[in-house]
C-alpha cells in the first residue's frame, strides 16, 4: 500500500507564507525571468531539482548528478530544503503559485498521493525509450508505477537497517560485537561506565521509527514485521515479539544521548567517527559521511547486520518524479536527467559515494562499496528483503506512529503496556 491523501490535504488547506518565503519566490521568478530572456538563451536543457540532500555526503553525492548532468551539455539548479517534510511543503508551495520544479525528490509513501493530485508527469512523457525499466530490478519497477504507467524514476537502493560499530571502542572494552539486543544492552552498561555513549542517535522522529522497525526486523522476522509495516494490522502490538522490540525500546532509553545532544542523523555519525559513540543503528547514507571526512576508517567503523536481523534487510528506494512545466527547456532538461540518471557508470560512482546499492542489476557486487557488496544478494532476495514503512504504509499512520514512538522514546516514564494500548488504537 502507498502513501494515500486526499487531493485537497495540501493545496486546498490554507497556506500562510511568511514574509521571507514570498520573498525567495519573488526573487525566483526575477531570476528565472533573466535567465530565460538573457543569460541562457543557448542553454536549451535546465533542471531544478527540490531536494534535502544537505549533509555533506549527500552533498558529495549529488554532486556526482549535477557534475555529470552539466558534462551532458545541462544546465542545473537546485533546491534544498532542511528535511523531508519541510521540503514537500516547499514544493506545494511553489506549485501552487505556479512555479514547480522540474525535478523532485519523493519517497515512496508519497508517489501515489502527490500523482493523484495530477501534477506530476508520467514517464511516457519524458522518455522515448520503452526499455529503460530491462536493466532495473523488477521488484523496484513495480514500486514507480500507478496502474501500468511509471510515474517515478528509481535513483538508487538504500537500506535502512544497518548496525555501525566503532571498533575501536570495542576493542578497547575487549567486547565482542552483539549477537542479540540483550547482550547489546549489557555492553551499553559497561561502554556507558567507560565514558562513551553506547548508542548514537539523534532526536527526529523518523530515525527513533527507523530504530525500532530494525529492531521489529530482527526480534519479529519478516512475519510479524510485515504483519504490521504492510498489513497495518495493529493488534500485532500485543504480539510477543511486538513487545520484546518495545521493551528493547524501552532499555534503550537509558543509553541514549542527552536532550539536544544531537539533532541529525549525520551529528550521531560524528560521534561515532569522533570515538565517542559505540554504535549507531542507521542506513547505508552513513557511509556517505565517512567517505566524504576524507579520513580511513578502514577497520575502525564496522557495518553488519544489526543484532538478531539474521541478513534481513529493509530496503528503502530513492526516486525522482517530474512536476508537470511548461518551459520547454524545463522539459528537455527532465528529459535529460532521466537519461543521466540511469546512466551505468554514474549508477555505481553515486553509490560509492552515497553508501547505496545500484537500481541497476547488471552491476555486481565487486564493483561496489563493500557494505553494499556485502547486503546485495540479501537486498535482491524476496526472502530476505523487507521494505521500509516509507513504501509500504499510508502516511497518516506512518506518521502518527512515528509521533508516538518519539514521544515513548522520551518519555522514560512511559511503560510498555501504556504506548500498546496508544499503538493499538492509533486508528480509532
Amino acid at each position: 500500500m502507498q502513501g494515500q491523501f486526499k487531493k485537497n490535504q495540501y493545496l486546498n488547506k490554507n497556506i500562510v507564507f511568511s514574509k521571507t518565503f514570498s520573498s525567495i519566490i519573488n526573487v525566483l521568478f526575477y531570476l528565472f525571468f533573466l535567465l530565460g530572456t538573457n543569460g541562457y538563451a543557448s542553454d536549451n536543457k535546465t533542471i531544478d531539482f527540490q531536494h534535502f540532500w544537505i549533509s555533506p555526503g549527500e552533498k558529495a553525492a549529488l554532486s556526482l548528478i549535477e557534475n555529470k548532468f552539466y558534462e551532458n551539455k545541462g544546465k542545473w539548479f537546485d533546491s534544498p530544503s532542511l528535511d523531508y517534510e519541510t521540503m514537500k511543503n516547499d514544493f506545494i508551495r511553489r506549485t501552487s503559485v505556479g512555479f514547480p520544479p522540474s525535478a523532485l525528490w519523493l519517497g515512496g509513501e508519497d508517489i501515489q498521493s502527490f500523482h493523484s493530485l495530477g501534477i506530476l508527469e508520467n514517464l511516457t512523457n519524458i522518455t522515448q525509450d520503452n526499455e529503460w525499466s530491462e536493466n532495473i530490478y523488477d521488484f523496484i519497477v513495480e514500486s514507480t508505477k500507478n496502474g501500468n504507467s511509471a510515474i517515478v524514476l528509481p535513483i538508487t537502493i538504500h537500506n535502512e537497517n544497518w548496525a555501525w560499530y566503532n571498533a575501536e571502542i570495542y576493542h578497547s572494552l575487549d567486547l565482542p560485537f552483539p549477537d542479540n539486543w540483550d547482550e547489546f544492552i549489557q555492553q551499553a552498561a559497561i561502554i556507558q561506565k567507560a565514558g562513551y555513549l553506547p548508542l548514537a542517535i539523534n532526536e527526529q522522529e523518523w530515525s527513533i521509527r527507523l530504530l525500532f522497525t530494525t529492531i521489529v526486523a530482527g526480534v519479529g522476522g519478516k512475519g510479524v514485521y510485515n504483519q504490521l509495516f504492510i498489513d497495518e494490522d495493529l493488534t500485532v502490538f500485543d504480539h510477543p515479539k511486538i513487545q520484546r522490540a518495545l521493551s528493547i525500546l524501552a532499555q534503550l532509553r537509558t543509553f541514549k544521548p542527552l536532550p539536544a545532544q544531537v539533532k541529525t542523523w549525520d551529528q550521531a555519525t560524528n560521534l561515532l567517527m569522533n570515538n565517542q559513540a559505540a554504535m549507531q543503528i542507521m542506513g547505508d547514507w552513513v557511509r556517505g559521511e565517512l567517505i566524504v571526512s576524507g579520513r580511513d576508517f578502514k577497520g575502525k567503523i564496522i557495518c553488519t547486520s544489526p543484532p538478531e536481523a539474521d541478513n534481513l534487510f529493509i530496503a528503502a528506494i530513492d526516486f525522482i518524479a517530474f512536476p508537470k512545466v511548461q518551459s520547454k527547456k524545463e522539459q528537455a532538461g527532465q528529459q535529460l536527467l532521466f537519461k543521466t540518471i540511469l546512466d551505468k557508470e554514474l549508477q555505481i560512482n553515486f553509490s560509492k559515494l552515497k553508501g547505496s546499492t545500484p537500481v541497476r542489476k547488471d552491476i555486481q557486487a565487486e564493483q561496489l562499496n563493500p557494505c553494499a557488496a556485502k547486503s546485495l544478494p540479501y537486498i535482491i532476495n524476496s526472502q530476505q528483503r523487507l521494505l521500509s514503512p516509507r513504501m509500504t504504509m499510508s502516511e497518516q499512520l506512518r506518521s502518527i506512529m512515528q509521533k508516538k514512538l518519539l514521544e515513548f522514546w522520551n518519555n522514560g516514564d512511559m511503560t510498555v503496556k501504556q504506548v500498546t494500548l496508544q499503538l493499538k488504537n492509533l486508528k480509532k
